[in-house]
């Protein structure tokens, strides 16, 4: 049987790290209650049409890991404002509406880590990324955490979802050859018998089936009528869920209709810049990313103190926080107080609790739309517009430290993946301001090109090439032209 698996005066440095020992005590004691550090309010991906269970983490024990329960669970951890989650949201929705006939013995929920009540999930199941799909045996225990990390591919998931809880519901197992069974009808399938499978989970509650593999390779399948005194008779066949229940007398489903979107969708005009929304991309990446991403990772460690330093002009918490934070990775701050003890410093440096969610050039159609992502973009594209008015002998480098932070800190794991393949022509030495400018604004041209037409781009700011000719006549022939107006736009807000 499958087994459950865990997951896996003075400067403030100098007051704070000699007292980490007796801080880390009386964190460890507040762990069990500290709420983490993301926010929420980035908006809602799915609701209960949809067929999923929303969960916020301190209702996760009690509905998902009661003792006394028998049913399985389909978990999946998201990040509202991630990309690739966004885009993932649709296939998604539609499994659950494929699986919503086995809801008597499968549920599925769904947990926001963008939500600052649930960022404590990704710690309780040991994750660095999301979505992930999570499957919980009835037998798991909220110690152990989860049976199986799935794959995202939703065409392999029924199978893989069957094959698990197969050994819990011994109707699953396939009848040999010469077998009987005392039940209604017998279906007929070659293996993996996904259809067959499939119906005896939602006839579960009203008709006893079982089923055998067929050594031919038909894709209908063949339906037994089993009598009282265990003899079989043909009771026909199809190749489809819904004619096979009308041949075994079930009532066909009232599936949940997935929510659709239905944004505006005539096009705004750019708008350049706020520092307010620097301001809330720089908290958020701080505070909700890094507490994700694990602070105790000498990797986010380096990253986050590198983001800092690089954005203190433009928040003197961030000076601060990078002052607090020695070069490498304090012993003390590994392991399970990691996230408590870097709240502690965040508040120290004199960070928000909770990241601010109002955007102003950023906002979106919809709250899931642009926000956090686009923020991040245009802080560093600002912070290379500032490198290049104060000089190359003075500012730091920026695609170095932009790197690091979104492959090794990003919420969306799967957008890290493919930021650290479109960086495959970051020169190894640093550029020259002007070049770096011009590098990151061809990236940024490269991914909108990319990621135009996805579900993740938002009808009312298309992903087009920037800056459109309306902004810019110059920008098309000229690279001082472009370089000029880059200059102007990003540096607005600096």
């Amino acid at each position: 049987m499958l087994s459950c698996r865990r997951p896996s005066g003075r400067p403030f440095a100098a007051r704070f790290f000699p007292l980490l020992p007796v801080l880390l005590l009386l964190l460890l004691l507040l762990l069990a209650t500290a709420a983490g550090s993301v926010s929420g309010g980035s908006g809602v991906l799915y609701t209960p049409v949809d067929g999923v269970t929303p969960l916020d983490f301190r209702q996760l024990r009690a509905a998902v890991y009661d003792p006394g329960r028998q049913r399985h669970w389909l978990l999946q951890v998201y990040h509202a404002s991630c990309g690739h989650c966004i885009a993932y949201s649709g296939a998604f929705k539609k499994l659950a509406s494929e699986l919503w006939p086995w809801r008597y013995t499968l549920r599925i929920g769904v947990i926001d880590v963008a939500k600052q009540r649930n960022a404590r999930a990704m710690r309780h199941f040991g994750l660095s990324g999301v979505p992930s799909l999570l499957y919980v045996a009835p037998n798991c225990s909220w110690a152990s955490g989860f049976s199986a990390a799935l794959p995202r591919d939703t065409s392999e998931l029924p199978e893989r979802l069957l094959d698990l809880m197969e050994p819990f519901v011994p109707q699953l197992r396939p009848l040999q050859p010469g077998e009987t069974a005392d039940c209604d009808f017998i279906l007929e399938e070659p293996r993996p018998g996904v259809l067959s499978r499939g119906l005896i989970l939602e006839a579960l509650h009203v008709r006893s089936l079982r089923w055998r593999a067929s050594v031919d390779s038909a894709p209908a399948v063949r339906l037994s009528r089993v009598a009282a005194d265990g003899s079989s008779a043909p009771a026909g066949s199809a190749s489809d869920a819904a004619s096979l229940r009308r041949l075994i007398g079930l009532k066909q489903p009232t599936r949940p209709t997935p929510t659709g979107d239905t944004a505006p969708s005539s096009p705004k005009a750019p708008r350049p810049p706020t520092r307010a929304d620097l301001k809330s991309a720089l908290i958020r990446a701080l505070v909700s990313d890094v507490a994700l991403a694990g602070p105790g990772r000498p990797r986010v460690w380096r990253a986050a103190r590198d983001v800092a330093r690089l954005a203190a002009p433009l928040l003197p918490a961030a000076g601060r926080l990078a002052a607090a934070m020695p070069e490498s990775l304090p012993a003390a701050l590994a392991g399970e107080a990691s996230a408590a003890i870097w709240q502690h410093l965040l508040a120290e440096s004199g960070f928000p609790e909770k990241p601010p969610d109002n955007w102003v050039a950023c906002a979106g159609s919809r709250p899931y739309f642009r926000g956090y992502p686009c923020g991040l973009w245009q802080l560093f594209h600002s912070l290379t517009a500032l490198r290049l008015k104060t000089g190359d002998a003075v500012a730091q480098p920026v695609a170095p430290v932009m790197r690091a932070f979104i492959v090794n800190c990003f919420s969306c794991s799967h957008c890290g993946r493919n930021f650290a393949r479109e960086l495959a022509d970051l020169p190894a030495e640093p550029m020259p301001a002007r070049q770096e400018l011009l590098w990151l604004w061809r990236l940024h041209n490269r991914v909108n090109h990319r990621l135009a037409g996805r579900p993740s781009e938002d009808p009312q700011h298309p992903k087009v090439q920037f800056p459109p000719a309306a902004l810019c006549p110059r920008c098309g022939d000229s690279e001082d032209a472009v370089v000029e107006f880059l200059t102007r736009w990003y540096s607005a807000a600096i």
